[in-house]
């Protein structure tokens, strides 16, 4: 990966075991999805990028209202990720969690996040308002 974001380091046992709970988008492996900490906070989790040895990934609080507009279509993915609270967090692909960070909203570079009004699934197009 060639780029980073500032942001404030935290701990990445924050974020629990990182497992997904529910994978709302899958190609070559789960893409977008739900995952929970000991605490029960509840994040959506996006692979914004990848290298031969780790993943990526921009994690913003969730909630089951947010994925399931999300699911219905009634949301965009970037939508649900304009979250107030986001973390960069950087995994091996050996599942260890090697940096995690507090960023700052909006700060992630072009081409990092889905484009405008790109749904879940493309056959939501159809019955969406987008």
């Amino acid at each position: 990966m060639d780029w980073d974001v500032d942001g404030v380091t935290c701990g990445p046992e924050y974020f629990g075991d990182f497992e997904p709970r529910k994978v709302l988008y899958e190609f070559d492996g789960p893409r977008i999805f739900t995952t929970a900490n000991g605490a029960g906070d509840d994040f959506l989790v996006y692979i914004c990028d990848e290298d031969d040895e780790h993943t990526r990934y921009l994690v913003v609080p969730t909630s089951d209202a947010i994925v399931k507009a999300l699911c219905s279509g009634l949301i965009t993915v970037l939508d649900a990720l304009n979250q107030p609270r986001t973390w960069l967090v950087d995994r091996a692909h050996n599942g260890r969690i090697e940096r995690a960070r507090k960023i700052a909203s909006g700060q992630m570079p072009d081409g990092t996040l889905p484009l405008h009004g790109t749904l879940l699934w493309p056959l939501l197009r159809q019955t969406s308002m987008f």
